[in-house]
């Protein structure tokens, strides 16, 4: 034991590192020890990709390189208006393409990563056509879950394919009987609402006899909003002989133990995040906060809105985030209500101004579309984001 102590203390010094004890001793994170573990299994190709971007000449950088049907390469460039891809795109993309292995990939929200595993997973379901549901995303939140589907759709512009999502806090049996009509290949869900319709509804299960693709969006979320009981009773409903996507902007070790299960031991590990330890988002906003007794709330709020609307009359955009739908119906009406004529004057004043107005047809109605009890009243800010039970 002696001996491999003063080995282990020379090879730390033939590294640059002090031997004495308790110097050059750091804890390693798990994120760390995990990405490095398989950068060196990937190889000299996957350090060329991430640390190199002169040397990623093989890397195609542009959709009409990628070896994929025409009717996606005219819903990319007609519809989405698409030509480049971003960088997780040009990483993940190419290599679902080429092998038909499981992949998981860390890469920040709002990277083009929802196009990263929708493309691979239409091309296959082309290649290998089958029946009933054949792609499945798992979503932490409805708000993206219907995000996702957009997309899905846009891409399937061109295609006789059709998609479908399952959200919750909507009519389950409208559930089914859109599953009758429309018969999706493509299946965007959140995992409560899933896992019902898994437990209750008659031969549910059997949609995804042939599934072909799984995908796990946001997965860091998905457990932090506490999904992993759900995730793993689902994965358990779903054939063996699929390929996983996972796809996460950390890799904590309850994200481990869910690729442990969902994902096959050969799976490949893209990291399109690297060393970076900022969001370019939080270096970007101005950040502040407050912390307020709860019956002042509603008060700094309502003049926090006014202040924010009068420093940019025409060009103010707010967001406002509650924990529940019931929290923000209760804190969208007395707001409202008392901004409701300084909206219609500031849509008459921008119209005089020669600015662009909601529409030409609708001041009114789209006041009483987004009027008092909405979540999105239209001076532009009201949205809630609901988790997937």
């Amino acid at each position: 034991m002696r001996g491999a102590a003063v080995r282990a203390g020379a090879r730390m010094s033939r590294r640059g590192r002090s031997a004495a004890p308790g110097e050059g001793w750091r804890p390693i994170l798990w994120e760390q020890r995990f990405a490095r573990s398989h950068a060196l299994s990937q190889g000299r190709e996957k350090i060329r990709l991430n640390e190199s971007g002169e040397e990623r000449t093989s890397v195609p950088e542009r959709f009409s390189e990628l070896p994929i049907s025409e009717e996606t390469q005219r819903a990319l460039h007609e519809v989405f208006g698409y030509h480049e891809m971003s960088k997780v795109q040009a990483q993940v993309i190419p290599e679902a393409l080429a092998k038909n292995q499981d992949l998981v990939v860390r890469a920040h929200t709002g990277t083009g990563k929802t196009l990263a595993f929708l493309i691979p997973a239409v091309e296959k379901l082309l290649h290998t056509p089958t029946h009933g549901v054949a792609m499945l995303v798992i979503s932490p939140t409805r708000e993206l879950a219907l995000q996702i589907h957009r997309e899905a759709e846009t891409l399937l512009s061109h295609h006789e394919i059709s998609s479908l999502s399952m959200i919750g806090g909507t009519n389950q049996r409208q559930d089914q009987v859109s599953l009758r009509r429309r018969k999706p290949r493509v299946l965007i869900a959140t995992p409560g609402r899933l896992l019902e319709h898994l437990e209750r509804t008659y031969l549910f299960p059997t949609l995804f006899e042939n599934l072909q693709t799984l995908v796990l969006d946001e997965a860091d979320r998905l457990l932090s909003l506490g999904f992993l009981p759900e995730v793993k009773e689902i994965v358990s409903y779903l054939p063996s002989r699929r390929r996983t996507m996972l796809f996460s902007a950390t890799m904590p070790e309850t994200v481990m133990d869910v690729i442990s299960k969902a994902c096959r031991g050969n799976y490949r590990y893209i990291d399109c995040v690297g060393e970076e330890t900022t969001s370019q988002t939080a270096l970007m906003a101005q950040q502040s906060y407050v912390v307020l007794p709860g019956h002042q709330c509603l008060a700094a709020l309502y003049n926090l809105i006014i202040n924010e609307m009068a420093s940019d009359r025409y060009g103010y955009k707010i967001l406002v985030f509650f924990a529940t739908a019931r929290m923000t119906s209760f804190m969208a009406q007395p707001v409202t209500e008392p901004l409701t004529s300084a909206v219609l004057a500031d849509i008459t004043c921008a119209e005089t101004a020669g600015h662009r107005r909601p529409g030409p047809e609708n001041s009114a109605a789209e006041l009483g579309r987004h009027g008092p009890g909405s979540s999105a009243p239209c001076f532009g800010g009201w949205y809630m984001e609901t988790t997937g039970r």
